[in-house]
């Protein structure tokens, strides 16, 4: 027997759902429902944020140590309704192994049981009306089937303010899991490294196109923030023509590319950006967008507990199947995928053979240049930077086909580089010495 949804959803009306981590008032750090690190993983630690999804997957796990201590503690028969009135009750007082209410449901007296509810209403001795009330919820729901609460409020921050959640909001929660692959480490993977979701090759697109389209797409990014070194470039739909149906974004593919801007190079990887399945409420990141994006754990639902991965850190616009628009913190993390699925239930994923060198570097790249966050700027390919329009940036020169050849370096010093520079683009000589023989 499992805690039913109206029985989860009594469970959380009666405990603060918190998505950051907080003092407990004992020193105890705390996040989602109750969790602690004496319940396992995640470990609370300070500035820790998770998801409703994430809060919610960490409770069940949680949940589910409390079920099974339930189970073994009572030898009668049980009706769903107070199994979940009894989980309830353990899951807040710790007590079912011990106490007079336990002894009484096994000798076969589920009134006597019933009555015994509502005697734990103290903390330290004292009447507490927020245990009184719990109590009786937990009373009608052991002895008539009644589950009085059925919706709860979720925190971003312990105080903060509340948003109202329900039943319905946990069943599509508990639906946009993103698959079994999630469960298996990068290393296990990388056993059968051949997918049909990839692409022969990594993207092909020169590094001025994309250090050029970063720049145009600049604006998205806060003023303090746009002189960063490291920024990521996403291009959704990259191998549209090549990948796929033709002249389709497709979901499940790594059909997308995804640039590493720093001021040393770029680095090439591919991605997805879209969700891995079609289903009513699934998000996808609107374009052009930029998001912040924070190192910090993915997967707290995982048998195997969470993995280092890049969590979203700013508010972003999303647009759900079926539903349509909708801006705010939906945690669309930047993480590891798999090989027969994207691993998307909205994020933006690495393929597996290619994580670990992303991540790396990525880590690497903020340390070095002292950033704790970055700026992920998504656009669609059509919107990608041409060739053309890089060269409608640079004067053409005024000297002879016979003396250009002559005078490169001068132009590229004098001319070339500082326009090239003003437009937010540098890099070695060499670089633009393409760019000077085409608009000979």
């Amino acid at each position: 027997m499992q805690v039913s949804l109206e029985g989860i959803c009594s469970i959380l009306a009666d405990e603060a759902v918190v998505l950051s981590t907080y003092n407990d008032g004992s020193n105890v750090l705390t996040i989602g429902v109750g969790h602690t690190a004496m319940a396992g993983t995640p470990s609370p630690t300070p500035g820790l944020k998770i998801s409703l999804v994430e809060a919610f997957n960490i409770f069940r796990r949680d949940l589910k140590i409390y079920a099974g201590e339930v189970k073994n503690a009572v030898s009668v028969p049980l009706a769903q309704h107070q199994f979940d009135a009894l989980v309830s009750w353990h899951f807040n007082t710790g007590s079912i192994r011990f106490a007079t209410l336990t002894k009484k449901l096994n000798n076969g007296d589920y009134n006597g049981a019933a009555l015994e509810f509502s005697r734990w209403n103290k903390s330290k001795g004292k009447v507490l009306a927020g245990l009184k009330k719990r109590r009786q919820h937990e009373t009608e729901m052991f002895r008539n089937a009644h589950y009085p609460n059925q919706s709860f409020n979720v925190y971003g921050t312990k105080g903060g303010k509340a948003t109202r959640q329900g039943i319905d909001d946990i069943r599509r929660l508990f639906d946009a899991d993103s698959g079994s692959e999630e469960n298996k480490s990068t290393e296990e993977l990388l056993r059968n490294p051949n997918s049909k979701l990839l692409p022969k090759f990594r993207p092909q697109q020169k590094d001025i196109i994309s250090t050029a389209t970063v720049e145009k797409f600049l604006h998205l990014v806060p003023d303090g923030r746009r002189g960063d070194a490291v920024k990521i470039l996403a291009v959704r739909g990259y191998y549209t023509n090549s990948l796929g149906e033709k002249g389709v974004n497709d979901r499940n593919l790594y059909d997308d590319a995804i640039f590493i801007i720093e001021p040393d190079g770029v680095h090439n990887f591919n991605g997805n950006t879209d969700p891995s399945v079609y289903r009513r409420n699934i998000a996808k990141l609107d374009a052009p967008q930029a998001v912040r994006y924070v190192p910090g754990p993915h997967g707290f639902s995982r048998k195997r507990g969470p993995y280092p991965a890049f969590r979203q850190d700013s508010e972003c616009t999303i647009i759900r199947d079926r539903t349509g628009e909708d801006t705010g913190m939906f945690w669309i993390n930047l993480h590891r995928g798999g090989n027969n699925t994207t691993s998307s239930a909205g994020c933006q994923t690495v393929p597996p053979h290619q994580w670990n060198e992303f991540k790396s570097l990525v880590d690497n790249l903020l340390e070095k240049h002292a950033q704790k966050t970055f700026y992920y700027i998504l656009v669609d390919y059509t919107d990608v930077v041409s060739e053309a329009e890089i060269m409608s940036h640079i004067p053409a020169p005024t000297q002879t086909a016979s003396n250009a050849k002559t005078t490169i370096v001068a132009k590229l010093q004098n001319l070339y580089l500082p326009v090239l520079s003003a437009w937010g683009v540098s890099g070695k000589l060499e670089k633009w010495v393409y760019l000077l023989k085409a608009n000979r």
